[in-house]
């Protein structure tokens, strides 16, 4: 793909318009000076920059990027696509985006491009089974990660650490791990990502069955959270955790699931917990679990007076999310019938992961039902970004149905709500 001058940006906008020269002028300049801007024969000044971008009703930011930020603007974009979809499990779109978001790493070859690409291929191979692939994908980014930042490349090792603890090969996933600790502790890093990095250190151990490994690992992702000063990641990581070490046979489960459940509480959390201490096995702890979850039933009907109703609605819409890539489909269920109970007027998101959850269980009617709802609440509401998402899954369905009208039109509204782009044509 060609990319666009900044004349011929103008040039395309106006006619798009159905705009004349003089009538872009405004009366500021003449048609003969717009006419030179267009040609390339003449630069604009910043004030006729901004008067023109006005008058055609598009960002500055826009005319003034160069092929360098068009191309990082394309390929972020694809980039949501393909994670979305793989999140999605729709392999078939993530593999498309996946081929566009090449052509313009090919069209520019820029460094980072080609290393969040390998990453992106290796998440997909490793979605579709083929771990082999997947790990070779991995290795490439890892060995050119000097042109990422760490908050980018820190899921490429985990994620390769994960694969190779999947299969059994140990000591290679705790290379992973640990080189990435050794990349974050010089620096405030450490604070943020070390309790990720432990808890996939203490799944390798408990794997290899080495319980006092897993137990030590467990010890320093608490400490980890801890600084975090997270509760809900604090919470989240102490039941983690007692799972981990029940099933080490480790007496601490039941300190580090209490300490948990006594944090969840302020989180509206009473069905994971409920869930989380039954697993633990034993059944004075499910009696225990059942009389928690009657607690805090009625513990949040207190918290439900000191805490917005939009906090409630954000944390289940959260959870639920989170049960979803888990692919725990009750779980997410549950999770969204609470948000949507809690939440008036149309729950936008909650529909919006509500139609997902039907469409994993096959239920494509409904699903489409919701997601129109969502869409004309969103369209209501002017959120771009959620009539944007709206109207994308809407197209895709209705193309599949046969709609071929419905789904470009829907399609066209997803596009507008984007900043206007030269690579309309190209988008999956």
């Amino acid at each position: 793909m060609v990319v666009l001058s900044l004349g011929e940006k103008i040039k395309k906008r106006r006619k798009e318009l159905n705009m004349t020269l003089k009538e872009l002028g405004g009366g500021r300049v003449t048609a003969g000076q717009i006419s030179l801007v267009e040609s390339g024969k003449s630069n604009p000044s910043m004030d006729l920059l901004k008067h023109i971008a006005e008058t055609l009703d598009v960002p500055i930011d826009y005319l003034m990027e160069t092929e360098y930020s068009q191309a990082d603007r394309r390929f972020r974009y694809y980039s949501d696509i393909i994670l979305t979809a793989l999140g999605l499990g729709d392999l078939d779109l993530a593999q498309r985006s996946l081929e566009h978001a090449q052509k313009v790493f090919d069209e520019q070859r820029i460094q980072r491009h080609g290393i969040a690409l390998s990453y992106l291929w290796g998440v997909y191979y490793h979605k579709k089974g083929n771990d082999e692939e997947a790990l070779r994908r991995l290795f490439y980014a890892t060995v050119n990660d000097q042109h990422f930042e760490f908050d980018e490349c820190w899921q490429i090792y985990l994620l390769a650490g994960d694969i190779l603890t999947q299969k059994g090969q140990f000591e290679g996933a705790m290379t992973y791990y640990r080189t990435l600790l050794a990349m974050t502790e010089p620096t405030a890093l450490h604070l943020r990502f070390s309790k990720d990095i432990y808890l996939a250190m203490a799944r390798c151990a408990t794997r290899m069955g080495d319980g006092a490994m897993a137990r030590l690992y467990l010890s320093r992702c608490h400490e980890a959270v801890d600084a975090f000063l997270n509760p809900q990641e604090h919470a989240r990581a102490l039941l983690q955790g007692a799972l981990a070490l029940d099933e080490a046979k480790d007496e601490r489960a039941v300190a580090w699931a209490k300490e948990g459940r006594e944090t969840m509480e302020g989180l509206l959390c009473s069905e994971q917990l409920q869930e989380t201490l039954a697993a633990l096995g034993k059944e004075d702890r499910r009696r225990q679990a059942l009389d928690q979850a009657q607690r805090m039933e009625r513990i949040r009907l207190g918290i439900g007076l000191q805490q917005s109703q939009a906090d409630a609605e954000e944390a289940l819409c959260a959870l639920a999310e989170t049960a979803f890539l888990a692919k725990d489909w009750e779980g997410a269920k549950r999770w969204l019938d609470q948000a949507q109970a809690s939440q008036t007027g149309v729950p936008i998101h909650a529909h919006l992961l509500q139609a997902k959850l039907l469409l994993v269980q096959g239920d494509r009617r409904r699903a489409m039902g919701l997601l129109e709802e969502a869409l004309d609440a969103a369209l209501g509401a002017s959120h771009r970004e959620d009539i944007h998402e709206c109207a994308l899954m809407l197209s895709r369905l209705c193309l599949e149905e046969g709609d071929a009208r419905r789904g470009r039109e829907l399609l066209l509204l997803a596009r507008r709500q984007l900043p206007p782009t030269d690579f309309g044509r190209d988008l999956p």
